[in-house]
């Protein structure tokens, strides 16, 4: 079994006699590494959604293999995106490049990674605290988003909405 380049003698003895032989052992060196996927340049992801990428190695003997497994990853900003195994999740809005390495760091690709989205922080419902109402009374709820960028948004139709006791209060769909 081949384990890395180089030299060895093979000898095999039997009652008293033996012979010798070489063995010379030449393991590809990696040339060239790429991320796929190549198009488009710049991948997209949105925020706590995952996107996998792969490194795919040219080695000396012309082999083209995939070498995922075997890289190394790193986010340069890890606020933006992280990347396990070539798999990058969305942290936030912004840009951020994702590299690959294998052969001891000899070998390096990267991949633009642009984060798409802003992310809910609070969710806020107006009025706060009404206080009593009386029975067959109604009350409009409204609810904002407050956003990581600080903005602040108005989302009462996609919030989904829950009374603690249906027995006391009930809530519509649309708060």
């Amino acid at each position: 079994l081949g384990i890395s380049s180089g030299l060895a003698k093979i000898s095999a003895s039997l009652s008293n006699l033996s012979a010798l032989t070489n063995l010379t052992v030449n393991i590809p060196k990696i040339q060239h590494m790429h991320i796929t996927p190549l198009d488009p340049a710049v991948i997209s992801v949105d925020v706590n959604q995952n996107v996998q990428l792969r490194a795919v190695a040219r080695d000396s003997n012309s082999n083209v293999r995939e070498v995922t497994a075997n890289a190394t990853w790193r986010s340069i900003s890890p606020s933006i995106a992280t990347v396990d195994g070539g798999k990058v999740t969305g942290v936030r809005g912004g840009e951020t490049l994702i590299t690959a390495t294998v052969s001891n760091g000899a070998v390096v690709a990267s991949k633009l990674v642009r984060v798409n989205g802003k992310v809910v922080d609070t969710v806020e419902v107006e009025p706060k605290d009404l206080g009593n109402i009386g029975t067959n009374a109604t009350q409009q709820f409204r609810a904002f988003a407050r956003y990581s960028d600080g903005s602040r948004e108005e989302v009462t139709t996609l919030a989904d909405w829950y009374s603690s006791n249906d027995g006391v209060a009930s809530i519509s769909p649309t708060g």
